[in-house]
């Protein structure tokens, strides 16, 4: 054996349904990596042939980074003005942020707490609009909260001074600029098996269904 494991993707049952709005051209936006590659399995599987036309099914983190990319090379803003931080770039800042403290609190293991940091950060606003939320404003005489704020501080300068943005600020962003334009040239999409979207997400999806009727499908 060469070490390396195998993960093996989860059959899926393809509906006449979704195979007929793949096959018409429609983006299938899944909340997973694994349901994404799951469809694209079950669809050539199911295709009877030995080579087909793939469809267009992407994970919505994916998606999204692709709507904000085609806005961008139109020279719409803000979407021009901002580029989406790689993951490497993001952990990196939180890495900085995080050493900037290193006098003060030696003992921190960095690596692992720039990725708690940066999932700190993403849920706060995945799941809530409110800036105090955000910024746990409320708890910030609490030492530890104190030091995220600190962090938190210093990643947002860095990412205005290179002109980067998260990927779900740039969801709440994306929604809030989407008009008429905007969905049809993302559009058409469904959307498979969002049950309990975080708000953010359900925030872009409504601004879209306003003008595109988005497919919904559970499976």
């Amino acid at each position: 054996a060469d070490g390396r494991v195998s993960m093996a993707i989860t059959r899926f049952r393809l509906s006449d349904s979704l195979r007929q709005a793949l096959a018409a051209g429609v983006t299938a936006v899944t909340p997973s990596y694994r349901l994404a590659a799951s469809v694209l399995e079950a669809y050539g599987s199911a295709a009877g042939t030995k080579s087909w036309r793939e469809p267009n099914v992407q994970p919505v983190d994916v998606w999204i980074s692709d709507c904000w990319n085609a806005l961008a090379t139109r020279g719409l803003a803000p979407f021009v003005e901002l580029e989406i931080l790689e993951s490497a770039l993001e952990k990196a800042l939180w890495l900085e942020a995080i050493e900037a403290t290193r006098n003060q609190h030696p003992l921190i293991d960095a690596s692992a707490m720039a990725q708690i940091a940066a999932r700190a950060f993403q849920d706060l606003n995945r799941w809530s609009q409110d800036a105090t939320v955000q910024s746990l404003e409320d708890y910030r005489h609490s030492e530890d909260i104190s030091l995220f704020r600190q962090w938190r501080e210093h990643f947002l300068a860095r990412c205005e001074e290179l002109g980067r943005i998260t990927l779900v600020e740039a969801t709440t962003l994306l929604a809030a600029h989407t008009d008429e334009a905007i969905a049809e040239l993302i559009g058409p999409v469904l959307l498979l098996n969002f049950y309990q979207p975080p708000p953010n997400y359900q925030q872009l999806f409504d601004a879209l269904d306003a003008y595109l009727s988005l497919i919904h499908i559970s499976e």
